[in-house]
C-alpha cells in the first residue's frame, strides 16, 4: 500500500473509511461480472449483445427488470466494451442471467472480497456493501495478470542499524488466467477512452493508458472511482458517514463527478513527481498469444467482410443447400401452406434463404415485411412504451398482419429471452387466421421453440455448412 487516507481528520473523525466502512459499491461491482463472462463464457470485449430490456425470474414468481437512465443505443447491438464503458444496466442483467449470482460471488471471492454478499441478481448493479480496501485489492488483480495479491502495509521491520528483524509476505491467489485479466484491462480502458470516465482525458489531460470504473449508488449517497495503471491501482470513495446525506440529482452525485476528479488531481501530482517512478506506459500483454481484436470498430469491419464472403459463396448453393433452396422456393409459391421454420446453426445460410424467399414473393407483386429479430423486438418494446397511443399501435398491428409474407430472421437465444411466448403465439396465429404465412429463421433449441407453443407445418433443417 503506497498511500492511505481513511477519513477527513482522525482528531475529530476516528473512523476508518478504508477498512472499517462498507458501502454500496454501485457499478464498480460490474467488473466482477464481466470478468466471469470473459473467463467462463465465449465473450470478448467486442462481443455484441442486443441493448434491450431483460428480466430475471425471482423465486416468488415475480420478475426483476432494472432500467437505465438513458435510451442511448436502445434496441441496437452493442459491444461489451461499450456496455461497460457506459455502465449499461441492461447488458449487466443479460450477463447475470447467463451466469447467476452465485458464480459472480465466487469470482469476487477469488479476487479478495470477503464481505457478505446476498446471492440476488441485483448484485450486478452493486447493491452490496464492500470496503474500499477490498475493492482496491480486487481491481489490482487485473493489472497483476490475474493474480490476487492481498494489500499489506508493512513489508519488513528493521532495527536502528538497518538489520532486518522480520519480513512480511502477502497472500496470493490466481483468480483468473492472464488472458482474462488482459481482456478486462481492455474493457475498462473503454471507460476512460469514451465512457463515464472520459473527462480524465479532456479535463485532467491524462491520455496515457488507464483502466477505470465509475460507481454511483442509490440516492447518490456514494460516489466511486477505481483507477488502474500498470504500476498503481487506486480507489476513491466519496460520501458521508450518514447515508441520508446525498446529492439531489444524479448529475451532481454520480461517481464521475464525486470521485473521479479526486483521482485525476491525485494522479497528475504523482506523474509530476519523478521520484515516485510511476510510469505512463501501457499494460504488459500476456505471454500467451492473444488472438483477439480489441479495436471494436476494426473487429466489426472484419466480421462484416467475413459475412459478405459467406453471402457471395451462398449465391450458388450446392448439394443439401440446393435442396433447401428448392424447399424454400416451393413454400414461397404457396401462401396458404402455413408457416416455415428455417432451423440451423450460424453460417448455414438461413438469411440467404430468407432473402431468396422475399425476392421471389416480391417479384410476383406481393408484399413482404422483412424484419430481423432485433428490429421486431425494438418495435414491440416501443409499443410497450406507447400503449396509450392507440392509433400508432393499430397501424403497427395492421402492418404486421396484412403483409402477404412476414419474415423474422435470426431469432437467437439473446432475443428469445425478451420475445415472450404470448407475443410470438399471437403474431403467428393471428396471421394464420388470415391465411398469411410467416417465415422464421432460428438457431434456437427445438425445446425452446416448443415452449413458444407454435406449430409449424414445415420444418426445414439446414446442413452444418452452406
Amino acid at each position: 500500500v503506497k498511500a492511505y487516507v481513511g477519513g477527513i481528520d482522525y482528531k475529530y473523525f476516528k473512523y476508518d473509511h478504508v477498512t472499517q466502512a462498507r458501502r454500496q459499491v454501485g457499478s464498480t461491482f460490474k467488473p466482477f461480472l464481466y470478468a466471469l463472462a470473459m473467463q467462463e463464457g465465449e465473450y470478448t470485449p467486442c462481443t455484441t449483445v442486443p441493448n434491450i430490456s431483460y428480466n430475471i425470474e425471482m423465486p416468488d414468481g415475480t420478475f426483476w427488470e432494472p432500467r437505465d437512465a438513458g435510451k442511448t443505443m436502445f434496441g441496437e447491438e452493442v459491444t461489451l466494451k461499450w456496455a461497460l464503458a457506459h455502465s449499461n444496466n441492461r447488458i449487466s442483467t443479460y450477463l447475470m442471467k447467463q451466469f447467476g449470482p452465485e458464480a459472480v460471488i465466487q469470482m469476487a471471492r477469488r479476487m479478495g472480497v470477503t464481505s457478505d454478499i446476498d446471492a440476488v441478481p441485483s448484485i450486478c448493479l452493486g447493491v452490496c456493501d464492500i470496503s474500499l480496501y477490498e475493492m482496491v485489492g480486487a481491481m489490482s488483480t487485473f493489472a497483476n495478470q490475474g493474480v490476487y495479491i492481498k494489500p499489506i502495509f508493512i513489508t519488513k521491520i528493521e532495527d536502528k542499524n538497518g538489520n532486518v528483524i522480520e519480513y512480511f509476505e502477502t497472500e496470493q491467489e490466481e483468480a483468473m488466467d492472464e488472458v482474462t485479466a488482459y481482456k478486462m484491462i481492455e474493457l475498462m480502458k473503454g471507460v476512460v477512452q469514451s465512457g463515464t470516465g472520459v473527462r480524465l482525458k479532456y479535463k485532467y489531460g491524462l491520455r496515457n493508458p488507464i483502466a477505470g470504473k465509475t460507481g454511483t449508488t442509490q440516492n447518490q449517497s456514494d460516489g466511486w472511482f477505481m483507477g488502474i495503471t500498470p504500476d498503481l491501482t487506486t480507489g476513491i470513495w466519496t460520501g458521508a458517514e450518514d447515508r441520508a446525506v446525498h446529492f439531489r440529482t444524479i448529475g451532481l452525485g454520480q461517481g464521475s463527478n464525486m470521485a473521479l476528479p479526486v483521482w485525476g488531481i491525485y494522479m497528475n501530482k504523482i506523474y509530476a513527481d519523478s521520484s515516485l517512478k510511476i510510469s505512463k506506459g501501457d499494460f504488459p500483454k500476456p505471454l500467451s498469444d492473444v488472438a483477439l481484436e480489441f479495436d471494436c470498430e476494426l473487429y466489426e469491419q472484419e466480421q462484416s467482410q467475413k459475412n459478405q464472403v459467406v453471402a457471395e459463396e451462398g449465391i450458388s448453393p450446392k448439394g443439401n443447400a440446393q435442396k433447401n433452396l428448392r424447399t424454400a422456393m416451393a413454400f414461397a409459391e404457396d401462401f396458404t401452406g402455413g408457416n416455415l421454420l428455417l432451423y440451423g446453426d450460424s453460417g448455414t445460410g438461413k438469411t440467404f434463404l430468407c432473402n431468396c424467399i422475399a425476392k421471389d414473393v416480391l417479384e410476383r407483386g406481393k408484399t413482404v415485411l422483412y424484419l430481423t429479430a432485433g428490429q421486431l423486438f425494438r418495435q414491440l418494446e416501443e409499443m410497450r412504451f406507447h400503449r396509450d397511443e392507440e392509433e400508432e399501435v393499430k397501424d403497427w398491428d395492421n402492418e404486421l398482419l396484412e403483409a402477404d409474407l412476414l419474415i423474422i430472421d435470426d431469432l437467437g437465444t439473446e432475443f428469445a429471452t425478451m420475445f415472450t411466448a404470448s407475443e410470438l403465439f399471437r403474431i403467428v396465429n393471428d396471421r394464420k387466421l388470415r391465411k398469411k404465412p410467416v417465415v422464421i429463421s432460428t438457431n434456437l433449441d427445438l425445446d425452446d421453440l416448443k415452449n413458444k407453443q407454435i406449430q409449424y407445418l414445415h420444418l426445414l433443417f439446414l446442413p452444418n455448412t452452406l
